[in-house]
């Protein structure tokens, strides 16, 4: 059984904004980020006690 992640709204509002920073940047990558994002959120809560995977794996495609 998986454990619920549970976010402030501070952190929903800054997630949000960095999406949408991102994808000011280039089309697409604000939905890179907030895929990598859910991708990493679902590890944690999936595997809470696995130790960190060695850092960030978001890399923007070209």
């Amino acid at each position: 059984m998986s454990a619920s992640l549970h976010f402030s709204r501070q952190f929903l509002s800054e997630l949000e904004a960095n999406i949408a920073w991102y994808e000011l940047r280039r089309p697409g990558l604000g939905t890179e980020f907030e895929q990598a994002v859910y991708h990493a959120l679902t590890r944690v809560r999936d595997f809470p006690k696995a130790p960190p995977s060695g850092g960030c794996s978001f890399a923007p495609s070209a």
